[in-house]
């Protein structure tokens, strides 16, 4: 006999706390794609009016901040290392492109240093990254 004491399971699963769950996820998901997309080196790019847009996971992003700090594939090197870095990168990759990616702020001789870098461990192919810019 039924006990009105005693109350009936529930038989169902209640499916909004789930969606809330799968949507909380989600959108965590999203903010940490486009953050991990961006950079975690924060730098602001000079824009020009025809600089090209290419995405290549095969280069390797040597990184300057305005004040001078350099990373490769956001390892913190020295001036001293970032040579012998890049030799050793093109010993693995002879074929290797080098995005010079450097703050609008930087000053230019530090740029230079890191062209100057890349050709010393042998590597002649290197972009200087740009965010296109059509107003200019």
């Amino acid at each position: 006999m039924h006990n009105p004491n005693h109350d009936d399971e529930i038989a169902e699963i209640n499916i909004v706390p789930l969606v809330d769950v799968v949507l909380v996820i989600l959108i965590i998901f999203l903010v940490t794609a486009t953050l991990i997309a961006q950079g975690a080196i924060p730098i602001d790019l000079p824009h020009a009016k025809t600089a090209v847009v290419k995405e290549d996971l095969k280069d390797i992003a040597l990184t300057i901040k305005s004040d001078g700090t350099m990373f490769i594939n956001e390892e913190k090197t020295g001036p001293k290392l970032i040579t012998e870095t890049l030799k050793n990168i093109k010993s693995n990759n002879p074929n290797i492109i080098i995005k010079i990616c450097a703050d609008k702020n930087t000053q230019f001789d530090f740029v230079v240093r890191a062209i100057d870098a890349c050709r010393s461990a042998g590597i002649e192919r290197y972009n200087i990254e740009t965010l296109k810019d059509e107003r200019i």
